[in-house]
């Protein structure tokens, strides 16, 4: 199934989920910097975390720290103005909300690797 491209003024049409043509597709600069190896740098962060904790975020500021199977590696200083520095864990929902935002280490209560 097709639909017209959101781009205003496009007259080319975009399969179906997507809501842009192949011209004025947005790849997001995360999509773009996570690479194979960037791919397991993360899941090793990860699961080093488990290791040591298990399924436990460690919060961050003002978010207490809880149970979560849900953990994904985070970006101390963003993942658009670093994509391949530092990383710690916390659960998705914390790591969406700081919306890309850098961290502020006196907030940060989990481990903090430089694995490159």
């Amino acid at each position: 199934m097709k639909r017209p491209c959101s781009e205003p003024g496009c007259p080319l049409l975009a399969r179906k989920p997507a809501t842009h043509c192949a011209n004025h597709r947005r790849e997001s600069p995360t999509y773009l910097t996570r690479t194979n190896p960037e791919r397991e740098r993360r899941a090793r962060t990860v699961a080093a975390w488990r290791a040591e904790h298990g399924n436990w975020c460690p919060g961050y500021g003002d978010h207490a720290p809880h149970p979560s199977d849900d953990l994904t590696a985070a970006h101390i200083a963003g993942a658009q103005l670093d994509p391949y520095g530092p990383l710690t864990v916390l659960c998705r929902s914390i790591n969406s909300s700081l919306a890309n935002q850098p961290m502020k280490p006196e907030l940060i209560r989990g481990n903090i690797t430089s694995d490159a």
